[in-house]
């Protein structure tokens, strides 16, 4: 009927799915993989690049058919820094995976796996071997801290400021949760850490969990396992759970970022920092300020926190999947950058052991002494011995072994005599 609404307009529905062109699609990909990662690929497609500009090739990797890309990737055996000198292996393998993500990206080819890529990739073990006959094979883990260290870095944490009390919640949450560097320090949030208690009167203990499903390096696409807690120290002045608690007290209501901007000056006592977060740089350099703070002459890094949670965590003897539920390991394989690592104490118990034996007065017959002369056996004793088995079974045993045979000998006389009785 005419200009009468039926109501029909009311009844289109929303469309279900989304419509994503080729440039959202693009953007998708590209942010799959962090900043770094994405700053690594351009250091190693530019590093590439300028190799095959300097040698007269055209440097638009992205159009080489596949047989002459495996050649010129002989980059592999003539790549050198800016003084001309070879680079370490490690670098030499992240400038492969940089140029690898480039074109599996661009041209969906994978010069690590492809058959075509055979000859690039004999040139590239051939290298990883010269490159560590000549001592530039070695990996440079992040050490941890060490014990005297740490407990310095502690004791000057006197959370009386805004700064120090943000050090010391900082430290905290790196060592109890096992945290990466700089991963994730910028975006975590007030609402990201959950407290809890857990138990009942005197057994009644509170502590801190971090209860994001976090991205991070190892997980990317599955759920994050670290589940890590940090427990309160009761009747301890530098519990961490009374720490964190008092750093959450002083944050700034209107940030939401969990690192805020302390103040210079403190108007309010109860408000101790801006309402902005600390940038990227900032927390990526704070183990190295911690360590100015606390007049150590040796700087660490915040991954040597990480670091230093697994080889504590090693050292007390924790199975290796329990040391993965707080740092988020995939695997025990991956532990091992940090608990191959042996501290100085087990070293220097391992030299006194080593020391002991060699100081350990000689019983035994030296090569300067004559040696004490055997007795000749006659014939018919000689026959005796080889006719009881007992005996030569017997007389194999060692000194130890002797030993705790008499000492069984007895035992077994002991019961014998009681049941004679």
């Amino acid at each position: 009927m005419a200009g009468v609404d039926t109501g029909s307009s009311q009844n289109v529905q929303k469309p279900r799915f989304a419509s994503v062109n080729d440039e959202k699609c693009q953007q998708i990909l590209r942010e799959k993989d962090s900043m770094n990662i994405q700053k690594a690929t351009k250091r190693s497609v530019k590093l590439f690049t300028n190799y095959l500009e300097e040698k007269d090739m055209p440097p638009d990797i992205e159009n080489y058919p596949v047989k002459e890309l495996d050649s010129v990737l002989k980059f592999y055996a003539e790549a050198r820094n800016k003084n001309g000198e070879l680079y370490k292996t490690t670098t030499l393998k992240n400038t492969r995976y940089g140029i690898n993500r480039f074109l599996t990206e661009k041209r969906d080819i994978d010069i690590l796996k492809d058959p075509d890529f055979m000859k690039s990739n004999k040139m590239f073990k051939a290298m990883s071997v010269q490159l560590k006959r000549d001592g530039l094979g070695g990996i440079e883990h992040y050490p941890p801290i060490d014990e005297d260290h740490i407990k310095t870095i502690y004791s000057s944490l006197t959370q009386m400021d805004p700064v120090s009390l943000q050090h010391k919640v900082f430290v905290d949450l790196m060592l109890y949760f096992g945290r990466r560097g700089r991963e994730n320090l910028r975006d975590l949030k007030v609402k990201d850490f959950e407290f809890s208690k857990q138990g009942g009167g005197d057994k009644e203990h509170r502590y801190i969990r971090i209860q994001r499903d976090e991205l991070t390096k190892n997980h990317k696409e599955d759920t994050n396992t670290a589940v890590g807690k940090m427990y309160e120290v009761k009747d301890d002045v530098k519990c961490p759970v009374r720490s964190f608690i008092k750093y959450t007290t002083h944050l700034n209501k209107n940030c939401e970022y969990f690192f805020q901007r302390p103040k210079t000056t403190i108007n309010d006592d109860s408000v101790w920092y801006d309402a902005s977060p600390l940038g990227h740089n900032t927390l990526g350099g704070m183990m190295s300020a911690i360590c100015e703070k606390a007049c150590l002459v040796k700087r660490y890094t915040n991954h040597s926190l990480r670091a230093t949670t697994v080889h504590v965590l090693d050292e007390a003897d924790f199975a290796g999947r329990h040391i993965m539920s707080v740092t988020g390991h995939k695997s025990e394989n991956s532990l091992k950058t940090y608990t191959g690592f042996t501290s100085d104490r087990a070293l220097h118990n391992m030299s006194n052991v080593i020391s002991e034996v060699l100081r350990t007065d000689a019983t035994s017959t030296t090569s300067c002494e004559k040696p004490t002369a055997v007795p000749d056996r006659n014939e018919e004793d000689m026959v005796q011995i080889e006719n009881d088995t007992d005996i030569i079974d017997f007389m194999l045993l060692s000194d130890s072994q002797m030993d705790n045979f008499a000492k069984i000998l007895l035992v077994l006389n002991l019961h014998i005599d009681r049941w004679l009785l």
